[in-house]
């Protein structure tokens, strides 16, 4: 039998995280089964199992790709500019959020999986390990911008990245005009952060 090579591997995963996504966006992670995931995917239960052992494995390999892309970029974006505006690195995020979202509806989807983290430890594990990066991105900003404000910068990261679930939670909830100003209320908020 011939070796199947990591590139097909992880094209076959990819193809059942983007069923799942589409499926738990349309109609939600509850009223998703695995069967209508193998069924969205066109593959069978066997090759579905050979990388996931149940849904929620497939939700955290979900919300994992998703926030850890995101992450990534945001690092790299705080890392190289040497004095940004923390208004613009929520910007950044928010912008980031926004084309995922029209492409994957993955504010919907945060939505579920943030409700599930209450009842899964690992999922919740996880989301706190994302949440917890995405405040020392943020706090980073802060004290490179303000650092008179050292003993202070973990308040602000807090509050400031409390933007992000209510900016997903509007996209998730709201008629898509909702939040087409979101970004520039966030520059008039932190004006001078």
């Amino acid at each position: 039998m011939p070796k199947v090579s990591a590139e097909h591997r992880e094209a076959r995963r990819e193809e059942i995280l983007c069923a799942a996504r589409r499926r738990f966006a349309s109609e939600g992670f509850h009223a998703t089964s695995m069967q209508d995931i193998l069924t969205e995917s066109g593959m069978s239960a066997g090759a579905v199992y050979r990388y996931f052992n149940s849904k929620s494995d497939i939700v955290s390999a979900i919300a994992c790709e998703n926030m850890s892309a995101l992450l990534d970029s945001l690092e790299s974006y705080a890392d190289t500019a040497a004095d940004v505006p923390v208004a613009e690195v929520v910007v950044a995020i928010l912008r980031g959020i926004r084309e995922k979202h029209e492409t994957d509806r993955v504010a919907r989807l945060a939505l579920q999986v943030w409700a599930e983290s209450a009842r899964d430890p690992e999922l919740r594990a996880h989301f706190c390990s994302t949440h917890q990066r995405l405040r020392a991105i943020v706090r980073t900003v802060v004290v490179r911008r303000h650092p008179h404000l050292t003993d202070e910068a973990d308040a602000v990261a807090g509050a400031v990245t409390a933007l992000v679930p209510g900016f997903l939670h509007q996209l998730a909830l709201l008629d898509a005009g909702a939040t087409a100003g979101f970004e520039d209320g966030v520059r008039l908020l932190l004006d001078g952060f």
